[in-house]
Formats: structure tokens, sequence, C-alpha cells
């Protein structure tokens, strides 16, 4: 959660992290690095400063198809 008591998440299934907003709402946080779909986003955290930080392991489906390699992104 952010210091404004906002909720962070990863979707797997998604590829994305989004925010939940205090009305309900999802805000898309990431969903792409360099034009290219995040993996399988995990692990987010939120600084005080609103600074998101999110880890980007690859698929563990090997049949699913990613773009990136692995990595940490932040937004």
């Amino acid at each position: 959660m952010d210091v404004q008591g906002r909720l962070y998440s990863c979707e797997r299934d998604g590829r994305r992290v989004v925010r939940m907003e205090k009305d309900g709402r999802l805000t898309v946080i990431a969903a792409e690095y360099q034009g290219k779909r995040l993996n399988d986003p995990n692990d987010v955290v939120v600084r005080r400063d609103g600074q998101v930080y999110f880890s980007d392991p690859a698929p563990k489906d090997s049949l699913q198809h990613f773009e990136l390699g692995y990595g940490v992104c932040t937004t």
C-alpha cells in the first residue's frame, strides 16, 4: 500500500501491475517496458515518495511466450 492507503498488486494473468483507487477503480501502473509486455510481475513495493518497484521474472510456464529477459523494473 502507498501512503494514501491505495493497494498495489501484480496480476499474473494480466501481466501488469495495478493500483486500486479509493473508489475501487483499477489504475494500470505498468503493463510493458520498452514496448514489450511484462513477463510475470510480482513482489511489488511502494516507497514513501511514491516510487514503485517490482520484479518481473520469466514465466514459470515454459509454454507461455515472453518478450523480456529477467530483471527488476521501476515506474
